[in-house]
């Protein structure tokens, strides 16, 4: 595809939808979507070893800009694509391999999501992101290189779900942003969470009777120091990482924020740690 132009104000719940193509090569270039109902491009990929090419394409106020689903066996491609007023997200990918390179993401909700994906993210500028720039979730294994992230709303990257490889969490890009705990974390048995000397770790507030919680059914691995300690605390608490969800003043952390880390098996160190 190339070259078309897809407009409409009324909207339609999914623009263009590429359901398990046997076509190995799939390509959408150069063309225009916008006012979608819900995604732009959604390709869904769950038996077939397609590699699809998204690139060069400008996406305006569709709620989804670019929606990949897959088997995790092939890469796909989301190159230089120009995305801006997706307020969910302006790319998101599910259960396969992907390189995310060179594209603009522009007051979308969350810039980039990643559930499940294998994903090399180089050279991407998200600005103006209203919720997390970036959400990670389950086995999400990103790598990235050269990316801005400017004028966003909270300062962090989202984290939950079950982890059942051995993950790293560091200081992104040397950036700074936090981790924001957006649903309980199960570190499943056989799996290590290693959590880099430094990295924030902040949970969001749920209610006074549902908190976040870590699991730990493998193990996790905090690499503090004594004079660089790991943090767990409250998304609410502004005194360290800053104010991570962008309201001020309005709320203060209290007990009963989060809910606790829990150890169900052996061979875990908490050390040089702060909660």
């Amino acid at each position: 595809y190339g070259g078309y132009h897809y407009h409409s104000q009324s909207g339609s719940r999914i623009w263009l939808w590429i359901n398990n193509s046997t076509n190995p090569a799939i390509e959408i270039s150069d063309c225009t979507f916008e006012y979608a109902f819900g995604t732009a491009i959604y390709y869904d990929d769950i038996m077939h070893n397609a590699t699809p090419v998204i690139t060069n394409n400008i996406i305006n106020n569709c709620p989804v800009g670019i929606h990949l689903r897959g088997s995790g066996t092939t890469t796909a491609t989301i190159t230089d694509n120009i995305i801006s007023g997706s307020s969910n997200s302006g790319i998101k990918v599910q259960d396969r391999t992907v390189n995310i390179i060179g594209n603009a993401l522009n007051q979308c909700g969350t810039g980039v999501s990643l559930d499940n994906a294998v994903a090399t993210i180089y050279d991407n500028s998200i600005t103006n992101s209203t919720s997390y720039p970036l959400i990670q979730l389950n086995n999400a294994l990103p790598t990235y290189l050269n990316n801005t992230i400017t004028g966003s709303g909270p300062s962090a990257i989202g984290i939950g779900g079950t982890i059942s490889a051995n993950r790293t969490l560091s200081n992104l890009q040397n950036m700074g942003l936090v981790y924001a705990v957006i649903s309980d974390i199960i570190i499943a048995s056989g799996a290590t969470l290693t959590i880099e000397a430094g990295t924030i770790i902040k949970f969001e507030y749920r209610t006074t009777t549902t908190r976040l919680t870590i699991i730990v059914n493998g193990r996790i691995n905090p690499q503090g120091t004594a004079s660089n300690n790991v943090i767990f605390t409250s998304l609410r608490d502004d005194s360290v990482g800053g104010d991570d969800n962008m309201d001020g003043s309005a709320t203060r952390p209290a007990p009963g924020d989060w809910g606790c880390i829990q150890i169900n098996s052996t061979n875990n160190n908490l050390e040089h740690c702060t909660f």
